[in-house]
């Protein structure tokens, strides 16, 4: 079997559970007979494509600087990432033909991947699979902070996608699958299927090799290590209130916390600040907060301390937790999660209640005051995680989850083909509509009619070259007042011919294959509203994009804050979609898209996006999004929120309020 494991996390090189998962599991794979290749950053030390942490594995480094990910249009990373993955796995499967690829779930790094299948029938070949380790929608329920940004939707919206169209989603315990399901894969949000297809899931233990982590050594009866990022999900502070009356009462007793810092308390102050808070000045030099040290730093630590707490109030299946018992630590740890399928407590490991700083206290205590206890449980701690976490038995459960998936859909088309009208708004454009047209008639799908609805122009020179584009038979041309621009879209629809209408600005440039992708999408997917590309900005050359948009479809969770379904040039939209959908509503001056895709979501509708930069949008600085849109953001916007009470979603009421300061979105 040829596998592609992605993950932006590798163990050594970056410490981590999903990073640490990447290289356990591609070497069991390895040992299993696979070939088996990586897809990852490159990072300090790292060697490709052979590196002697990871023998018989090829390793790929990404490049997000060149290409469609160095397309400056994002705006969040996990985005940029994606596209970056899917550059680079065209080029990878071309040569190796990979039966599986294999993607974390959190981040999302397999979104335009499972688009590029979905939308072109890209990689319909392999088996796409994600593995769970726990995706931001899951942090942020735990994590305790209620204010969303942008980038925390996009990518809740990733990860569910990858989650939804995944082939086979395999998680390490059924308390991973179910907090997945309850977070993520809410009712209103979809659930694990793709057609009425259901996803194959298996449960399969995160691998681990024991034998790196023996630690017979002298150990200090009273030092404490905890070990995992500074954050509230991570419960540190439940550990500093539990005990902190314990090092008052004992002199001996010193904490360690290893891992970096982060700004995650329910008010967004930074976890290291809050914590310092809650210690006394009397004990500050026996709190000690390592930050972010060297695995081997850590792993010593581990093996000369008298406990290892992890309090989390939610795990997944922790490497943490299952190193410290692979190095014969005593191990305190919540019950929260996936962690009581590995522990059972008072035999190989301490479980106290999640979130029960009282509860960790007495079960610390209890630890603490018995060596003999700490010991025995040490010693079972090391058979049990030898036991569950066999590399042998997780590759095999693996390999034949995969052979399981479901049947590949290679090169499904499911509708006939239907007539294409290009519909060209045109007010004064004279200086720039040659090239759109231009750009029109060079279509490897030939578009059926292009239509230029001139809405009243008065410029003689622009009104010259309408009757030139006219005279050549390069377009119809549709006369009338001016109305503005939703008036010419809504007057082009009703001329138009065709069952499919794309509408192109006057100004913007059509790579040539746009109408092939857009309708092959389609035809992909006959029940789709709409199929929009992803769009680049340019000012005076086409070829060096300046900015440009990356939209998601239609977002319940964020339409009502922001337009991210889609733009109002470069997609190709079902004409009946568009008259249940009412039209453009010609009392908007701009936002006339935005609203028409409420509009759609309203109606039931949904669209597809085709993951590439198949349109190039002109920036020019008088422009009406520059100007009047601008002026009037917060009259419009509220206009779309009356007309479409759907738009009430809690999550984009609260995305607006990190809004609240930014310009126009």
């Amino acid at each position: 079997m040829r596998v592609c494991l992605v993950s932006a996390e590798l163990a050594p090189f970056f410490a981590g559970g999903a990073g640490t998962y990447a290289r356990e599991m591609a070497l069991a794979l390895a040992d299993a007979g696979c070939q088996v290749h990586v897809l990852t950053y490159p990072r300090e030390g790292m060697r490709m494509p052979s590196d002697p942490h990871l023998p018989g594995v090829q390793i790929h480094g990404l490049d997000l600087s060149s290409g469609q990910a160095g397309v400056p249009a994002y705006n969040c990373r996990a985005l940029r990432h994606s596209m970056g993955v899917l550059e680079a796995l065209r080029r990878l499967h071309d040569a190796h033909r990979f039966d599986v690829i294999e993607f974390p779930d959190f981040g999302g790094e397999g979104y335009f991947t499972m688009r590029a299948r979905r939308s072109l029938g890209e990689f319909e070949d392999v088996c796409l699979a994600v593995r769970c380790h726990t995706p931001i929608s899951v942090c942020r329920h735990f994590g305790g902070g209620a204010r969303l940004t942008r980038s925390d939707l996009l990518v809740e919206h990733m990860e569910r996608f990858c989650l939804t169209h995944a082939d086979v989603v395999t998680t390490p315990t059924r308390a991973a699958r179910r907090a997945i399901e309850r977070h993520l894969l809410r009712p209103d949000k979809g659930a694990i299927h793709d057609d009425g297809e259901q996803a194959r899931d298996g449960i399969i233990p995160n691998p681990l090799r024991c034998d790196e982590h023996v630690g017979d050594g002298e150990r200090n009866g009273y030092e404490v290590v905890c070990v995992g990022r500074l954050e509230w999900l991570k419960g540190q502070d439940l550990l500093v209130r539990a005990i902190v009356p314990m090092m008052e009462q004992n002199p001996a007793i010193i904490l360690r916390c290893f891992g970096r810092g982060t700004r995650s308390t329910p008010l967004g102050l930074p976890m290291r600040r809050l914590l310092r808070r809650m210690i006394p000045d009397s004990l500050r030099g026996r709190v000690i907060f390592e930050g972010a040290c060297p695995r081997s730093e850590v792993m010593d630590a581990i093996r000369r301390c008298a406990i290892v707490v992890v309090p989390s109030r939610y795990e997944n299946q922790s490497y943490a937790i299952a190193e410290a018992m692979a190095c014969g630590a005593c191990v305190v740890a919540s019950d929260a999660g996936g962690t009581p399928d590995l522990i059972r407590s008072g035999r190989d490991g301490l479980l106290f209640r999640a979130g029960d700083a009282e509860d960790l206290a007495a079960t610390l205590g209890r630890a603490m005051a018995d060596a003999d206890l700490r010991a025995s449980l040490g010693r079972q701690a090391r058979e049990r995680v030898r036991a569950c976490m066999d590399p042998r038995e997780s590759a095999r459960r693996w390999i034949e989850a995969m052979r399981q998936g479901p049947a590949h859909r290679v090169g499904t088309v499911r509708s006939a083909r239907e007539r294409i009208s290009v519909v060209v708004p045109f007010y004064n454009a004279g200086g720039t509509i040659r090239q759109t047209i231009s750009s029109i008639k060079a279509q490897t799908r030939t578009p059926d009619e292009v239509l230029v609805v001139d809405d009243g122009s008065d410029d003689p020179a622009s009104l010259r070259v309408l009757e030139q584009i006219e005279g050549a038979g390069d377009a119809r041309v549709l006369r009338g007042r001016h109305g503005g621009v939703s008036n010419a879209r809504n007057r082009g629809i009703e001329a138009a011919g065709g069952e499919l209408v794309c509408m192109i600005d006057a100004d913007d440039i059509a790579d040539s294959t746009l109408l092939e992708k857009l309708e092959r999408c389609l035809r992909r997917h006959p029940d789709a509203a709409y199929a929009s590309p992803l769009i680049a900005d340019f000012e005076d050359d086409p070829t060096h994009p300046t900015g440009g948009w990356v939209p998601i479809g239609l977002e319940r969770s964020m339409l009502g804050a922001i337009n991210v379904a889609g733009s109002g040039t470069g997609v190709l939209m079902r004409r009946s979609a568009l008259e249940q959908a009412g039209g453009y509503d010609e009392q908007m001056p701009a936002y006339e898209d935005w609203d028409l895709y409420c509009a759609m979501l309203e109606k039931g509708m949904r669209g597809e996006v085709v993951p590439e930069f198949l349109i190039r949008y002109r920036q020019r600085p008088g422009s009406l999004m520059k100007t009047r849109a601008a002026r009037l953001h917060d009259v419009l916007h509220a206009r779309i929120l009356a007309k479409h009470p759907v738009l009430a979603h809690p999550d984009a009421m609260r995305l607006l309020v990190s809004l609240a300061s930014s310009e126009v979105c």
